[in-house]
């Protein structure tokens, strides 16, 4: 939650030069990276927020393909004051239309009106509102799903393009949610396991840390990204370790 870490994002953090409230005449944005829409394309865009605004600003949160054209507005606050006093857990549910591949999302605060504190965000992240495997897997991620306490785990991935990185994940949880821009199989609490170079034949190899008796009896998946332009996401590998 809000508070966990030192940093997040603020139309005015009052550093120096600053003084916490924006300008009469402000008119900022915050916009994420481009995001591989699922085949769902139903998401759930969830935050920490607080919001402080004066009557006749607006602030909302919209979604845009890659050259800025409009997809959808996530959230309109209206041209009504708004003056939180802590932080607020929200989500707020939104579909991408058909034909849109990736999208981005854009805080925004505009319009006149006199000053306040503006967006104040954290703990963001988009998930897809359905479960199970996203489809279109191209990489193939294999190892041993059934391991033993102190044994030694490694795992192979193929199809991926020669001498790319590749990234696996781990997660206890199914998902889809989004990490980096891409839709994963995995769930909320994903956590970068290793990383790894394909070899001339697209195959990359992964050797973990063996695990321990506090891992016994606790699923958990891995899968494998393949990031930059052609991003690429494997099948979901379940793992179980026995004693």
């Amino acid at each position: 939650l809000a508070g966990a870490e030192n940093r997040i994002w603020g139309t005015d953090l009052g550093s120096v030069g600053w003084n916490g409230e924006y300008n009469y005449s402000t008119n900022s944005y915050l916009q994420s990276p481009l995001i591989q829409v699922p085949h769902s394309r139903q998401l759930k865009l969830h935050f920490s927020r607080w919001l402080t605004k004066s009557g006749g600003k607006e602030a909302n949160i919209i979604a845009e393909d890659g050259h800025g054209n409009l997809l959808t507005t996530i959230y309109d606050a209206g041209l009504n004051e708004i003056s939180e006093s802590s932080w607020n857990r929200v989500q707020h549910a939104f579909t991408i239309p058909a034909g849109a591949s990736y999208f981005r999302i854009r805080f925004r605060l505009q319009g006149g009106g006199v000053g306040a504190g503006g967006w104040n965000i954290d703990d963001l992240s988009v998930m897809a509102s359905v479960s199970g495997p996203v489809g279109g897997n191209t990489l193939e991620l294999r190892g041993n799903t059934a391991l033993t306490v102190g044994e030694v785990p490694t795992f192979e991935v193929s199809q991926a393009p020669p001498h790319s990185p590749v990234l696996l994940y781990g997660s206890k949880n199914l998902g889809p949610t989004v990490v980096r821009g891409q839709v994963l199989d995995l769930g909320a609490d994903v956590i970068l396991l290793g990383t790894a170079t394909a070899d001339a034949q697209g195959v990359a190899r992964f050797v973990m840390a063996a695990p321990t008796t506090a891992m016994m009896h606790v699923p958990a998946y891995l899968e494998a990204v393949v990031t930059g332009l052609t991003p690429q996401e494997s099948n979901p590998l379940p793992l179980r370790v026995w004693d």
